[in-house]
């Protein structure tokens, strides 16, 4: 099959072309003029009609070093690097459920969704009503949240929070970006402040329980010395004055030598507990956190001997001497007699004894306890308060949501100029259509009129 030859340009007949043209434009303008109007009138019902699209955007400065005014606050706070990121996790803080929800409902935008909706889609939605019925309140609320979170767009470049929404009215972006910022630091506030705020109830609570077992702890060494100092009264009252044997004597030195062992033992269980407890702190804790300061506290106060473990050893040692004077044996305790002063009733010291100072311990460890804990609540409160005060300082506001002048779309006048080209061009190539039809149609006529001449020709007379 032989390949079809075009046409060489200079064997066109452009003047003949040309000629219908405008021939084709003489004849038919109506047809063009109409044809154009009908696109134009089209261009512009679609240009009032379609729904509008509003941009607007707002943007958020994180400003760092936040943490000036907590270690300000509280010199002895670890203050550990990166803890204080007001731009971690920005943009899922900003398109979380939670924050998505709460800006369509203080927005109220379901209902302004409703009254400010485009006349064809409007006429969309009571198609669908009509065809489906009536939507459920709830399922009016997720599909607004849905749609906000489909055309709210949030990025974060060079610690700028940019927050970007498009929406069918200006007074609804407006809206829409004014409770997205606030949302946004709404739920930054709440990751901050969350678990402070337990730690603050939880130590309330730990320290009103510790205050109650300290009151006990009073009101048992109250009693306990109450006792102590009724029997010793009783004691003295009836002992007659007398002289001591050897074997009151070693009562005495052993009494004094149990007394001395209980507290050392008491001592050596404290600070065992003491340094397992700082062990604990120094894996979690800088060397300059309040916790961990006051457990070395403690810890040092422990290795200083004190009053009472000093008196214990020196009244130990002093019965020890009496023991010896009065001929007792470093290895048998004998029975013979030695001359000693009686007891003096002011020696009869309720403080000294067993029961007393066990019941004076466990009361400062409760007390100690109480001002750890209580320590522990100031801290939190302030870090609480500190993390309060400094929300407004993490963030800055350099654009403010603002309502957007005009749409962005659709394009009014690109719109009406393309309707109006569009009809032009179409309006020609009818008018071009309808100029060779007719002439088509009139030199088949002239041709077959030549035809029946020819044939009136021919014929005999």
């Amino acid at each position: 099959m032989a390949e079809t030859e075009l046409l060489p340009l200079e064997a066109i007949p452009w003047r003949g072309v040309a000629a219908l043209f405008g021939r084709a434009l003489r004849r038919h303008w109506l047809a063009i003029a109409a044809v154009t109007m009908l696109f134009t009138a089209v261009g512009v019902a679609a240009a009032k009609y379609l729904p509008r699209t509003y941009v607007g955007e707002t943007r958020l400065l994180v400003r760092k070093g936040t943490s000036t005014m907590a270690a300000i606050t509280d010199p002895r706070r670890a203050i550990v690097p990166g803890f204080d990121n007001p731009a971690q996790a920005a943009v899922e803080l900003a398109l979380s459920r939670q924050a998505l929800e709460t800006i369509v409902r203080d927005a109220d935008l379901v209902a302004h969704f409703k009254a400010n909706r485009p006349p064809l889609l409007a006429l969309v939605d009571r198609l669908r009503l009509a065809v489906s019925g009536p939507m459920n309140p709830d399922d009016e609320f997720d599909a607004v949240v849905g749609l906000v979170q489909g055309r709210l767009r949030v990025s974060l470049a060079e610690e700028v929070v940019r927050m970007r929404i498009e929406w069918t009215d200006a007074e609804g972006v407006e809206r829409i970006l004014t409770q997205a910022v606030q949302a946004f630091m709404a739920e930054r506030q709440r990751l901050d402040i969350e678990s402070i705020e337990s730690s603050y109830s939880i130590l309330q609570t730990a320290v009103a329980a510790m205050r109650v077992q300290v009151g006990e702890e009073v009101v048992a060494f109250q009693r306990a010395r109450a006792r102590v100092l009724g029997a010793n009264a009783a004691t003295i009252r009836s002992r007659p004055v007398t002289s001591l044997s050897v074997g009151q004597l070693r009562d005495r030195l052993l009494e004094r030598r149990a007394y001395r062992e209980e507290l050392e033992r008491q001592r050596r269980q404290r600070t065992a507990a003491l340094e397992v407890q700082l062990a604990q702190q120094a894996e979690t804790m800088g060397p300059s956190h309040p916790d961990r300061i006051a457990t070395e506290r403690a810890l040092a106060g422990l290795m200083t001997e004190d009053e009472s473990l000093r008196r214990a050893r020196n009244e130990e040692s002093a019965s020890f001497d009496a023991f010896v004077a009065a001929g007792g044996s470093l290895d048998v305790f004998g029975e013979s007699a030695v001359d000693e002063s009686p007891l003096d009733p002011a020696a009869a010291r309720p403080d000294d004894d067993p029961t007393v100072i066990a019941a004076r311990a466990e009361l400062r460890i409760r007390v100690d306890g109480y001002q750890d804990l209580t320590m522990r609540l100031e801290n939190a409160r302030l870090e609480l308060e500190t993390a309060r005060a400094a929300m407004p300082f993490r963030y800055m506001l350099t654009h403010p949501p603002e309502r957007p002048r005009k749409p962005v779309a659709p394009a009014v006048p690109i719109i009406v100029a393309g309707a109006l080209f569009a009809g032009l061009f179409s309006g020609f190539l009818l008018a071009l259509a309808m100029r060779i039809r007719a002439e088509s149609r009139e030199a088949g006529q002239s041709i077959l009129a030549r035809l029946q001449s020819l044939d009136v020709a021919v014929v005999p007379s």
